[in-house]
């Protein structure tokens, strides 16, 4: 939950993405298993400007240290834009 909100906040509370999650799973960084990393996914409807991307990226690196105990060092973080989303049956 916190993840979204940020993603909202930093966004301009933007609605129009979407944050998953997947636990227990390897990390790998080249041929190195992570021991504890985490691999953060944002998709959005719309390209967002780089400093919106920088502030989001700190903003998710302090949420996983202060919650999860996973330094920055071991979090990555990928942003895609969509061309086209569907849902419930509509094209956004």
């Amino acid at each position: 939950e916190r993840l979204s909100q940020i993603i909202a906040h930093v966004n301009a509370n933007d609605d129009h993405f979407m944050a998953g999650f997947s636990d227990n799973y390897d990390l790998y960084l080249g041929t190195d298993k992570l021991e504890r990393g985490a691999f953060v996914d944002i998709h959005t409807l719309r390209v967002i400007p780089a400093d919106v991307y920088k502030e989001m990226t700190e903003e998710i690196c302090e949420l996983f240290k202060k919650e999860l105990d996973i330094s920055g060092e071991h979090l990555y973080v990928a942003y895609y834009t969509a061309e086209a989303w569907g849902w419930n049956s509509k094209m956004f």
